[in-house]
């Protein structure tokens, strides 16, 4: 609360940025901290680096830290300038970087439409025939006689325990995609109203552009060869992002099971190195006593 100049109260909202560390796999919360503003010139990602690298010292896990978890922001990973990149550089070292699965898949939809249909104009706009139709999408009247999409791989069928947990876009999205490739929308989908799209946010244009594709589009650029051949590339390119993830999880895998056995190896090794010094101790230890007690008894004598 701030008082004007005759001492009333109005309220003053002040924006900071809190930034949460956790451990994993546990997911324990470790700390959060407010970063310090950036000396030109330094730049926010270094500052924010700067904080993780101080608490790391405080934890003691500056050499056993393995795995960078974050969203995929620039400021995060920027290859040059971001906060993973200013963190390797400040330990000395390289790092696993574990990006949110949620943001990154929505990266291939982005640059497909890019490539297909066109560059975005806005926060929120788009410049191509297609994805220009999706702030109406709302409107558009509902086609009964929408053609389904066959073919493709199966979709991973997802427990309902599972399914009543997810949000409601992706609770949605995931029906929606299976009413699409069986060619039968259920009536509780059928007047639905998809969420404002956001480039921030491609999960609710991925659901508009499926949506899309029950309903009746009145301009020609939207027909359904047009679409249809979007949603043939969404599945090829779909399916290639499953085997890279596959392979970079293997990879990483292999590389944190290599990892975990050498530093197995090193503690073992120091373990033998202390017993014996352990043992080396004793018997000097032994050895000094039992001088001592002859001593003592040519002394008595």
């Amino acid at each position: 609360m701030v008082p004007d100049s005759y001492g009333k109260l109005h309220p003053r909202l002040i924006r900071e940025e809190h930034v949460s560390v956790t451990e994993e796999p546990s997911g324990r919360y470790l700390w959060h901290f407010v970063p310090e503003d950036p000396v030109p010139p330094e730049k926010p990602a270094f500052k924010v680096a700067q904080a993780f690298y101080d608490l790391l010292v405080t934890y003691d896990s500056t050499d056993s830290l393995m795995v960078l978890q974050g969203d995929s922001t620039r400021a995060n990973t920027g290859w040059k300038s971001g906060t993973h990149a200013h963190l390797e550089k400040m330990l000395g070292c390289k790092l696993f970087w574990s990006i949110c699965v949620l943001h990154t898949n929505e990266l291939p939809l982005r640059h497909l439409i890019t490539s297909i249909d066109g560059p975005t104009s806005s926060d929120t706009g788009f410049t191509g025939p297609v994805c220009s139709l999706l702030s109406s999408v709302n409107e558009m009247q509902y086609n009964a006689e929408f053609r389904g999409v066959p073919g493709g791989e199966n979709l991973t069928e997802i427990p309902e325990y599972i399914l009543v947990n997810m949000s409601t876009d992706q609770q949605v999205s995931y029906q929606l995609v299976q009413a699409v490739k069986r060619g039968v929308l259920p009536s509780e989908l059928q007047e639905i109203k998809c969420g404002k799209v956001s480039h921030s946010r491609w999960l609710t244009t991925a659901q508009s552009l499926v949506y899309m594709w029950t309903r009746k589009c009145q301009r020609e650029a939207a027909d359904s060869d047009g679409v249809s051949s979007v949603a043939k590339d969404v599945r090829r390119i779909d399916k290639r992002r499953q085997s890279y993830t596959v392979n970079k999880l293997t990879v990483i895998e292999s590389t944190l099971t290599k990892e975990n056995t050498r530093r197995k190896a090193e503690e073992k090794a120091l373990q033998e190195k202390l017993e014996a010094k352990l043992r080396e101790t004793k018997v000097y230890s032994e050895h000094n006593s039992d001088a001592l007690k002859k001593h003592i008894d040519v002394s008595s004598r």
